[in-house]
């Protein structure tokens, strides 16, 4: 089938009957307009099945925005509005949505798919506050990019827009109870499964002498020098599997010092994120105690067992536990392992 435009003329004076009929193929013209037509259908499609909200104006000037179904959503406006907040066609839509950066109102040119329009560039993600009727606010990453001609001219733009509300919720979650860890003495910090620290309170700041402008984004392993009582992928293995872990660590300090820490782990799963919540707290003192009072009885025994003649003592005043050399254990026929 072909298309034509078709268009008459009269030939002659005003009394011809004659007409003269032009005919003009289009077929080219309405096969490219159906293959552009059915490419923004597609487009359309896909777009309404994103994840994230998008949105896209129709011309240079910002004037026509229409968005995706996630967007109209996230908006809770009706699928098809425009979304223009331009002042000279400002419409209900934008009457009824403010959006607010770091506490302070953006006015229209401020608004990243505007800015990517008016200046040409891409506008890398910042986070806003949009406020709907009735007083409901949430938080959205958005970014935007120029569309552009041959010539590279912008001539339109397209945004996206991500909900980021559950994740700054939980972060401000994280932050005040990460006011309340800085109370506590025990050093507390938060690592991301096979990634970098997330948190490090003023107990570790003391307890290590890392800062912790320092210690966050480093790997908590690689940082301190941890040494575990068996392989580090054992360790994982058990933290993985029973959600905690409780032992012993060897840990390395600023200033090269080699410290004995009681360390607790606990996984917290958190916006999809794997963290891990470590506590410790410093034994090496009392590690170093222990040992000394073991060299102290095993000298102790060593010369005991050299003396000729049998001594016994006993460990508390009910003597209920007697201990005695080898001389004593000869003469009596008792083997080491009895009292």
């Amino acid at each position: 089938d072909r298309s034509y435009d078709v268009s008459a003329y009269r030939v002659g004076g005003p009394d011809s009957r004659k007409v003269a009929i032009l005919f003009n193929d289009v077929s080219a013209r309405m096969q490219a307009e159906a293959a552009m037509q059915a490419t923004r259908q597609r487009l359309q499609t896909v777009l309404d099945a994103a994840p994230i909200g998008v949105c896209s104006s129709t011309d240079a000037s910002c004037e026509h925005i229409v968005g995706n179904r996630t967007l109209y959503d996230l908006l809770d406006i009706g699928a098809g509005e425009d979304l223009s907040t331009v002042d000279s066609n400002l419409n209900e839509v934008a009457r009824r949505l403010t959006f607010f950066l770091d506490g302070r109102e953006l006015r229209v040119e401020e608004m990243p798919l505007q800015r990517a329009v008016a200046e040409n560039r891409l506008i890398p993600a910042v986070e806003v506050e949009i406020e709907q009727p009735g007083g409901r606010r949430w938080f959205a990453e958005v970014s935007a990019a120029p569309l552009r001609d041959e010539q590279g001219s912008a001539i339109a733009g397209v945004c996206a827009v991500v909900d980021v509300t559950a994740r700054r919720q939980a972060e401000e979650a994280l932050r005040r109870q990460a006011r309340l860890l800085d109370l506590s003495h025990d050093a507390i910090f938060v690592w991301e499964l096979g990634g970098a620290i997330q948190y490090w309170n003023e107990g570790a700041e003391r307890l290590y002498g890392y800062q912790r402008e320092e210690a966050i984004g480093r790997n908590s392993h690689e940082l301190l020098g941890t040494r575990h009582p068996e392989s580090r992928e054992a360790f994982l293995a058990a933290l993985l599997r029973d959600g905690e872990w409780r032992g012993d660590l060897r840990h390395t300090t600023r200033d090269g010092r080699v410290l004995t820490v009681e360390s607790k782990h606990q996984i917290v799963r958190q916006a999809g994120r794997t963290l891990v919540l470590e506590t410790t707290h410093d034994i090496t003192a009392r590690k170093e105690a222990e040992q000394s009072v073991l060299a102290t009885q095993q000298r102790l025994q060593a010369l005991l067992d050299a003396v000729p003649i049998g001594v016994c003592f006993s460990d508390d005043a009910t003597c209920e536990h007697v201990t005695g050399n080898v001389a004593l254990l000869r003469q009596f026929e008792i083997t080491p392992d009895e009292n």
